[in-house]
């Protein structure tokens, strides 16, 4: 290995080793209740371990490195809802030929990131009803529930 891959696999296990650091300091925080404290140092550890990360994105860096600080800033992305940027990293990550374990777990992710995002992200266009439409709607919900209370009465014996 090079002297400069060496230079930046030891950079980059510095920021990760601040990070890590920030990121249980975040957990400690959290069941302290100082929500709005360790999030400010789960942020500082997904910053962090993003340049970590960043850092070894060059094609010469082996794969196992590359994409197992990927995997670990992806996940901290997850934490503070930065999907894009969770997307992004878990792509260099799966980028080149990472370890199969490595690739499935960065799969994973991806995966959890669609879901999240879809949960946490409103509807690109409201949806607009016409009053006529609205007014439809509100006779079909009404006679839905006229027709249940009717049906429930029916039902139970008096």
């Amino acid at each position: 290995m090079n002297a400069q891959i060496h230079a930046q696999l030891e950079s980059a296990g510095e920021l990760h080793a601040r990070s890590m650091e920030l990121a249980d300091r975040a957990l400690v925080l959290r069941l302290e209740g100082s929500g709005s404290e360790s999030r400010r140092s789960l942020e500082q550890a997904f910053e962090l371990e993003r340049d970590a990360a960043d850092l070894l994105s060059a094609t010469d860096v082996p794969a196992l490195s590359r994409s197992v600080y990927h995997r670990s800033a992806a996940s901290l992305a997850i934490q503070v809802r930065d999907w894009d940027e969770a997307r992004r990293l878990v792509e260099q990550g799966l980028w080149g030929i990472p370890p199969q374990e490595i690739a499935v777990e960065l799969e994973e992710l991806k995966q959890l990131i669609e879901v999240e995002r879809r949960a946490t992200t409103p509807f690109a266009k409201p949806v607009q009803l016409r009053s006529y439409e609205t007014e439809r709607a509100v006779t079909y919900v009404k006679a839905f529930v006229t027709e249940a209370t009717d049906s429930y009465r029916r039902a139970t014996p008096a």
